[in-house]
């Protein structure tokens, strides 16, 4: 069974814990501004005021470069595992996806750290464990089930590229402000929206 590499993710979270510390520097430093330089000015301070001028724009230039380098290196980790993490399982349960069916609805909900989708009415379903995140932010959620989409969106093109027949292949996501039907193949040709997800991920 796939599951999640739980060493990596600690590694990941640790990473994104390193970077909400240096926004919060950079988040300081323009208190400390905000705060001292009027004061400096009223008073007449002229210590506090080129204290203000050296050391704001230092906390706020240092804790803003170390958070961008974390989400850069960290956030880039996460995304890729994320993407690895839902083919694998895609890969390990191909029936669940029933590619022998030429008209196919997915529906993709989230129960606690656990997205779930199946097609169809049918009992079998892909079950993406989360849980190794503890918590999932709004941001991961939606960036989670947004892959999981491209990754439905990908196989079914891929499928018609090589030669499969499908009269009308979609998607939907439970509970987010787009829970309209995501249209993959319509009237058995791909829509040009997914066509061009699948030419940039496939």
């Amino acid at each position: 069974m796939v599951t999640l590499d739980e060493e990596k993710i600690k590694y990941v979270k640790r990473g994104e814990t390193y970077g909400l510390l240096c926004l919060t520097v950079a988040v300081v430093g323009l208190i400390f501004f905000a705060v001292c330089y009027p004061i400096a000015r009223v008073f007449d301070l002229r210590a506090l005021l080129i204290c203000s001028y050296a050391v704001s724009p230092l906390l706020i230039a240092l804790g803003a470069a170390g958070s961008a380098a974390c989400n850069l290196k960290y956030g880039k980790l996460a995304d890729k595992t994320i993407s690895q993490y839902i083919i694998d399982i895609c890969l390990e349960n191909p029936q669940a996806m029933h590619p022998e069916r030429d008209s196919l609805t997915f529906y993709v909900s989230l129960d606690g750290c656990n997205f779930e989708m199946h097609a169809n009415g049918y009992k079998e379903k892909l079950v993406f464990d989360f849980s190794s995140f503890k918590k999932l932010s709004p941001m991961r959620r939606a960036s989670i089930a947004t892959e999981i989409g491209n990754r439905i969106t990908v196989t079914f093109c891929r499928l018609y590229e090589r030669g499969a027949k499908y009269k009308d292949v979609n998607y939907t996501i439970a509970g987010s402000k787009k829970s309209k039907l995501v249209p993959i193949i319509t009237n058995g040709i791909p829509d040009k929206k997914s066509f061009k997800v699948y030419l940039k991920n496939k």
